[in-house]
């Protein structure tokens, strides 16, 4: 993990109850029987530190075992009907997290103990995707996307009250939701786990856009499981995110990918995948200023041609792609190209064939300013060293143009000084 340069880890399945995270004992069974030792927690939790990595812990933001909810029913999720809401077939119940319903501060409460008794840096706050709207005990509609934003900011605080050092925050907008509301809180980052109807590669870029642009500038962690077998699959989907500042949650212990909503059935990667995600990895550190600097956004369509024809709004099979920014401190460009030409789908999910090389993709860009030069680095290359490419300038009173030429295998990124 260190090797990747992960900077922060998301401890998935550390706790004994969802309702009651902090285990009772060293030796404990987890709510899917698995058997666990604190012991073993408090290690990892130090190694994380020791190698410069934020370690979170994972809890749901309204998920209680049946027992709990048996003797908390006033504190439950009813829908209309007056049912009590429920998941994976009565695995869990659906608790209410409004401000002030009861759940709010056992769980708040929760998050202190677990600060208190763990080193962990923060919270991790996980939620279902469902239910948009529904009921209290009374009755009383309850809109969830309003009372996880609240329940957001009242975690940020508590965690700030226990040690301000420690008060790391995220919040899971399961299939994007309630993304562009909870936003506006007071957590740390973006993190978006991605679920049908957002399938295409073109839904991935629209929602690190659009988180990006509504926490007011806020990193984006993607979760997206794909086949760990499936190495062009992998490469095309990470290209992705990395071209629009955002990262991929993939990685974990022992060279597994994460395939899975349920994190323990992550998959070894080949040799093969683990050299090119180290790759890929070195490169966007490497590149930090590129990709993740202030940023708006270019659209490429509207100023790049690719052999001569017009760049596509949005990823498509047989075409190279292109995506722009433009950095607002220096005023530079970012246009990274990623080699679409051997898909077989716009879905990211799909099993990829692996590009065919190009040896030659003819790049016409206008831009508001002469660069003073132009470079390029990939990460599918030997060395990831941005190198000078030669290029050609036009321009009137209007614009300026300018012309040049790279090779591509997957994914190359250019900079125009």
């Amino acid at each position: 993990m260190s090797r990747l340069h992960l900077n922060g880890v998301q401890f998935y399945d550390w706790l004994y109850r969802h309702d009651t995270p902090v285990p009772p004992g060293d030796w404990f069974v987890d709510s899917m029987g698995r058997h666990l030792r604190v012991e073993t927690i408090r290690r990892k939790i130090g190694l994380a530190r020791e190698f410069g990595m934020v370690p979170m812990a994972y809890v749901a933001v309204y998920a209680a075992s049946p027992a709990f909810y048996a003797k908390h029913q006033q504190w439950g999720l009813y829908d209309r009907t007056g049912s009590p809401i429920d998941f994976g077939d009565g695995y869990l119940f659906l608790m209410d997290p409004s401000r002030g319903a009861g759940w709010d501060a056992h769980l708040l409460g929760e998050f202190r103990n677990t600060l208190e008794c763990f080193h962990f840096a923060g919270i991790h706050i996980d939620q279902y995707g469902y239910p948009k709207v529904a009921y209290d005990a009374q009755g009383g509609a309850i809109v969830l996307a309003s009372a996880f934003r609240t329940f957001i900011n009242d975690t940020k605080s508590t965690l700030s009250e226990v040690d301000n050092t420690r008060d790391y925050v995220t919040f899971n907008s399961v299939a994007n939701w309630p993304a562009a509301i909870v936003a506006e809180s007071t957590y740390d980052f973006n993190y978006v786990e991605v679920w049908p109807p957002y399938s295409s590669y073109g839904d991935i870029e629209r929602i690190i856009q659009s988180a990006y642009e509504n926490s007011g500038g806020k990193a984006t962690v993607i979760a997206a499981y794909v086949d760990a077998q499936e190495e062009a699959t992998v490469r095309l989907l990470d290209a992705v995110i990395f071209a629009h500042g955002g990262t991929h949650i993939e990685m974990g212990e022992g060279d597994r990918m994460l395939v899975d909503p349920y994190f323990p059935k992550a998959q070894q990667v080949s040799a093969s995948l683990w050299k090119s995600l180290v790759s890929y990895y070195d490169f966007i550190v490497r590149y930090k200023e590129w990709l993740y600097g202030d940023r708006e956004p270019v659209a490429a369509c509207e100023c790049v041609l690719l052999d001569g024809e017009a760049a596509g709004p949005r990823p498509v099979p047989g075409r190279v792609h292109a995506i722009c920014y433009r950095l607002r401190d220096q005023g530079q460009y970012v246009l990274s190209l990623i080699n679409f030409t051997g898909a077989n789908s716009e879905q990211w999910k799909a099993a990829q064939p692996k590009p065919e090389y190009i040896d030659r993709v003819e790049v016409t860009m206008t831009i508001d300013h002469k660069p003073e030069g132009i470079w390029v680095a990939s990460p599918d290359k030997p060395s990831l060293r941005a190198v000078p490419i030669p290029f050609t300038v036009t321009s009137d009173s209007e614009r300026i143009t300018v012309q040049f030429s790279i090779d591509l295998s997957y994914w190359s990124v250019i900079l125009f000084e």
